[in-house]
């Protein structure tokens, strides 16, 4: 199960207040359907270009977004993607993938660039 959200520039609170307060808002609004279903539950999240904010950062930095599954006993995954650049005038975007469940790098054809926090 997919669920998204855009992390735009601006806001009061910090970027991880942020990202946790709506991480855990999404894993409590889908959690009943995600136990009966047994389902595999990743976050998606753009990450707006004007923030500052680049995946470099969390590459560096990976256990930043440990905080975010801590809690949230249903969130497997959490892809994070923004724009790179246009080719041909096609916007060319990034992706990221931070996972504490196995299940996403044991999908066949997973496309995205994975890294565990379990280490």
């Amino acid at each position: 199960m997919l669920e998204s959200y855009t992390f735009e520039r601006g806001g009061s609170s910090s970027l991880l207040d942020r990202l946790l307060s709506i991480t855990t808002d999404k894993c409590i609004k889908y959690k009943d359907i995600i136990e009966v279903n047994a389902l595999h539950f990743l976050i998606a999240i753009y990450i707006d270009f004007l923030t500052g904010i680049t995946l470099e950062d969390f590459y560096e930095e990976p256990k930043l977004l440990c905080p975010l599954f801590e809690g949230n006993s249903s969130l497997g995954a959490i892809l994070l993607f923004t724009e790179t650049h246009a080719i041909n005038g096609k916007q060319q975007y990034e992706f990221l993938c931070f996972y504490i469940d196995p299940y996403f790098v044991s999908t066949p054809n997973w496309p995205f660039h994975t890294i565990s926090l379990l280490e």
